[in-house]
């Protein structure tokens, strides 16, 4: 921040801030391996499978968990969060889209994942449901984690309120679009914690370290044009998910919208 202190606009424990300090400056989350953040088209990726170009008609439905299902169109594979009212992130969603991931790196056809939700929202933050509850496989982190590694680029396709762990899942992706009215944070201080899936890592690693606390300290909500102004996000599209997320992966094919690992 060359030399320049940064003055919190609230209070928090000592210990609090001592472990957000820790977790910016150490990186408490596993490097990934190099290469494994892509810019611009995938290369060397194989010739697809006789079946893989069967499947890729117009909206192929690969696979349908519930409440997330993989859909390819094209060149692009498409994870599609469909959990009403606000899309959380219960153990059934993290395990879909966990799911999603896997089976997309395997599809010849796909050289590039778009994550997008239907509803009203992206990824609005964790189930309320499970609160008080032991946790249940797969964890956020840990699902946030692979979609990082993911030697496919992944885009997030952003609307409504990503907030929490929404915006952490969108932050380990390698692209970030949203579109106009979108609104995001981070408001774990509101109850009393800090955001534990890589949220205290990544956001300063692309905005800095004073936007970030300014962000993880007040659990404000961030408008869009200010998380393009800021790098928080890449683009800002109108149109509707789905079409944008197709749309994004063909840019990304073509090399004119770059990914890279947070």
């Amino acid at each position: 921040m060359r030399g320049r202190r940064v003055r919190l606009a609230v209070a928090m424990p000592v210990n609090a801030l001592t472990h957000l300090a820790l977790t910016v400056r150490t990186g408490l989350l596993p490097v990934p391996a190099a290469g494994s953040g892509r810019r611009g088209p995938v290369l060397g990726r194989q010739e697809p499978s006789r079946d893989a170009l069967e499947s890729r008609h117009k909206g192929t439905t690969m696979s349908d968990a519930g409440s997330v299902r993989l859909e390819i169109e094209g060149d692009v594979g498409l994870i599609v969060v469909n959990n009403p009212p606000v899309n959380a992130l219960g153990q059934p969603v993290r395990a879909g889209i966990d799911a999603a991931l896997e089976q997309a790196l395997a599809e010849d056809a796909v050289a590039v994942i778009a994550l997008y939700c239907e509803g009203r929202t992206f990824l609005a933050g964790a189930d309320i449901r499970e609160f008080g509850k032991p946790p249940v496989p797969p964890g956020l982190p840990d699902v946030c984690n692979r979609i990082e590694a993911s030697r496919k680029p992944v885009i997030a396709v952003l609307h409504g309120t990503p907030l929490g762990g929404g915006l952490e899942v969108a932050l380990a992706c390698h692209a970030r679009v949203a579109v106009p009215g979108t609104q995001v944070g981070l408001p774990e201080v509101t109850l009393g914690i800090l955001p534990g899936a890589g949220g205290t890592q990544r956001t300063p690693r692309l905005v800095g370290i004073a936007k970030a606390l300014d962000m993880i300290v007040t659990g404000r909500r961030v408008p869009v044009q200010e998380a393009l102004d800021i790098g928080l996000i890449d683009r800002i599209e109108p149109g509707a998910p789905r079409d944008i997320a197709v749309a994004m992966g063909a840019l990304v094919i073509a090399g004119a919208l770059a990914t890279r690992a947070t």
